[in-house]
């Protein structure tokens, strides 16, 4: 969360230094300054880092929630504190120089948390049918 607080809280400039790093990777494997501009793959790199980056603290939050009993609906719980914290998150980004809160991003950040759900279920559903 403090990482994501950080990212957030970088100004337009910052925050597009950020980006150019990863774009800068994307060259060097051999994807040229045309294609990143003609796919609009700065846009794709941002919207792929907030849906991970809300994976991830969903992961977190209820690997945490686990270790609570086990008459809570952890799963939803988590999902909730995710998309919360992302909406909060987006509100705080109005407030950077140069930085918008869109409720597009808080659709991406809780279908990253959404997608992490449902990973999670499968896999301790196939878990469950090995035993």
């Amino acid at each position: 969360m403090c990482l994501i607080f950080f990212l957030s809280h970088q100004d337009d400039l910052q925050s597009s230094r950020t980006s150019g790093m990863l774009v800068w990777l994307l060259s060097f494997f051999g994807l040229g300054q045309e294609f990143i501009d003609a796919y609009h793959i700065r846009w794709w790199i941002r919207k792929a880092a907030h849906f991970t980056e809300y994976f991830v603290l969903y992961l977190l939050i209820k690997r945490v929630l686990n270790l609570y009993e086990a008459y809570i609906p952890r799963a939803a719980y988590a999902w909730i504190f995710t998309a919360g914290y992302a909406m909060t998150d987006e509100l705080h980004q109005r407030f950077i120089p140069g930085r918008t809160g869109l409720f597009q991003d808080v659709m991406i950040d809780s279908s990253g948390a959404l997608t992490a759900l449902g990973l999670l279920w499968l896999y301790e559903q196939w878990q469950m049918k090995k035993m």
